[in-house]
């Protein structure tokens, strides 16, 4: 993990983007999030290595945040955000991750970047995802993930695609967990939809709108 990865990872944070200027020398987490810590990063790490799976650039920058995230975690909660305090205009932040979200397409989108995006810091964004929707930025991008990888399941060929690269690809590790939450969301199961003909399905389509629709069925992560 480079100094450049860590400024990534605090970029919403301007206290902790120089990691010479820390008050701390070590952050130490509680037993219990520390080993929920290490076996999300061993998890990660192992189903990787087994699946050995190709990534593009951007599917490869989402699982790097994923770890330097969970590896940095601690940090953050263990020190208030320096950018709490009133919350920008829910909507309007809402209206810019959903516009940055579809500007990104298919690629994956980290909620870490979202704040470095957008300057805000991580509970800030949460709270305006609440305030103006209901539901959490977490919930928001993890939907528009499962939506892009129905769509592409929905266009390629059954003999040449697999639902653990697409998974993957999409941020998705944990096979059972994704194909339950898309069967909750689409009322079939990965494999079905790939053996269905495209239907013209449009992730672009699904905003936080529709996402309220679905609320109930995906639970929070």
């Amino acid at each position: 993990m480079s100094r450049s990865d860590l400024a990534a990872a605090f970029g919403s944070e301007p206290r902790l983007r120089e990691i010479g200027s820390w008050t701390r020398s070590h952050y130490r987490p509680t037993s219990p999030v520390a080993a929920q810590t290490i076996s999300l990063l061993l998890d990660i790490a192992g189903r990787m290595d087994v699946m050995g799976i190709d990534l593009s650039q951007g599917s490869a920058e989402f699982w790097k945040r994923a770890t330097v995230d969970l590896a940095t975690s601690a940090i953050l909660q263990t020190l208030p955000s320096d950018r709490d305090g009133p919350i920008p205009s829910a909507l309007s932040v809402v209206k810019k991750v959903e516009d940055y979200v579809s500007a990104a397409g298919e690629r994956p989108v980290h909620v870490t970047e979202l704040c470095e995006q957008l300057h805000v810091s991580r509970r800030t964004l949460h709270r305006a995802f609440h305030n103006a929707v209901g539901v959490g930025a977490v919930s928001f991008v993890r939907h528009k993930r499962l939506c892009a990888i129905h769509s592409t399941l929905r266009r390629s060929n059954p003999t040449a695609t697999t639902i653990a690269a697409v998974a993957l690809r999409h941020g998705f590790i944990n096979l059972g967990r994704f194909s339950g939450d898309y069967h909750r969301l689409f009322g079939e199961y990965p494999a079905q939809t790939l053996r269905a003909c495209d239907r013209g399905f449009n992730p672009a389509n699904v905003t936080f709108g529709s996402i309220l629709l679905q609320k109930s069925k995906i639970d929070q992560p």
